[in-house]
């Protein structure tokens, strides 16, 4: 008897991983159970990752590419769950998959604290707007009432339909300077400005793809020209295609001026997508950061996607990004302070091909 305590005391850290001799069969499909869905879990977080991360070589896989915050959400909560079942090794496997998910990330991250302290320069920040009013929101009170006190010197405005465009009269005290295309079929666009408008201009790019609104602004005694856009989603009017198409579109349009530029407007597309983070490359663009979603705007923070972006040329530099409240739209506003980098700013080349566009500027 003596000489089988020793083997016994070796049995007993397998005797522990197995079930209780109570619970029988039973007891062994449940931990069956639990390792099959944990590998399962494990594999589907593999999935989510490479869909995520082919976005711009597989169309479908966009969309998943704008929910990536959420899955990487999910992904930590699994991470969570299996080391409380101490199932390691698909935990491993699901800790690398979300610093695959961190990484793909990180271009849309605020990782230089923009939204925390502003950097404002001495003749103080220039607040721009953008903002997805909705067709079929008819709410006009609060998304006005909205904008009179956010007191932005330029907002870029979508979906403006001609109810829209008649409501936005009542902000004509506080943004006297205005250019729209509400009137023009597939463009539905406007620019509001407290500062006079030289250039401005809506409709679209030369090859009537990509619907635009714009006008050069005087900014801290400097011109900057302000464009506004639309890009439609994946779903719509040719899908992924044709949003492909509308982003080349807009790239050779803003090209053609190395004026500082601010470029606003509701993209459909996160701000670590590969395709906005390659407009910004090819034209030298940069995306204001944030995580903060803004549709749907009535899903709580951690549900919404951020699809409305504000880009700066390399002139300027972005101090404050602010996500608005919920305003009866399915997006909310999103507010960007600037300010011009402590560089001398470069000649403007810019043309006047914008004039080509076929609506004129209202001012009082």
């Amino acid at each position: 008897m003596a000489s089988l305590l020793p083997r016994f005391g070796r049995m007993q850290p397998a005797l522990a991983r197995l079930p209780a001799r109570g619970a029988g069969r039973e007891g062994r499909t449940v931990v069956k159970a639990v390792r099959f869905l944990s590998w399962l879990a494990a594999v589907g977080a593999v999935v989510l990752t490479a869909g995520a991360a082919l976005s711009p070589h597989t169309p479908g896989a966009a969309l998943l590419n704008n929910v990536l915050l959420q899955v990487a959400t999910g992904t930590l909560g699994l991470v969570v769950l299996l080391v409380l079942l101490r199932r390691w090794r698909p935990a491993l496997l699901t800790v690398a998959m979300l610093a695959c998910q961190a990484v793909l990330l990180a271009p849309g991250a605020d990782l230089g604290g923009i939204a925390s302290a502003a950097r404002a320069s001495a003749a103080g920040p220039v607040r721009v707007v953008a903002y997805n009013l909705l067709y079929a929101n008819h709410d006009h009170a609060r998304s006005l009432d909205f904008l009179r006190h956010e007191a932005a010197d330029v907002v870029l405005l979508e979906e403006v339909t001609p109810e829209w465009a008649g409501a936005l009269e009542g902000l004509d005290d506080v943004y006297p300077y205005r250019i729209q295309c509400a009137y023009r079929r597939g463009c539905f666009l406007a620019l509001l400005s407290r500062i006079p408008l030289d250039r401005a201009a809506a409709g679209f790019t030369a090859d009537g793809i990509t619907p635009v609104v714009e006008a050069v602004v005087t900014l801290d005694d400097r011109p900057v020209r302000v464009v506004g856009t639309h890009i439609t989603h994946g779903l719509y009017r040719g899908g992924f295609a044709y949003q492909a198409r509308q982003l080349d579109s807009l790239a050779r349009h803003l090209n053609a001026s190395d004026m500082p530029t601010v470029l606003g407007g509701d993209f459909n597309m996160a701000p670590w997508a590969p395709r906005l983070l390659a407009l910004a490359r090819d034209t030298g663009l940069a995306v204001t950061p944030g995580l903060a979603g803004t549709w749907p705007a009535s899903l709580p923070v951690p549900a919404r996607v951020p699809i409305d972006h504000v880009l700066v040329s390399a002139d300027l530099r972005a101090d404050t990004r602010t996500v608005g409240p919920d305003l009866g739209s399915d997006h909310r506003p999103v507010t960007v302070t600037l300010s011009f980098t402590p560089t001398d700013p470069r000649p403007s080349r810019c043309t006047d091909q914008t004039s080509a566009l076929g609506c004129e500027a209202t001012s009082p």
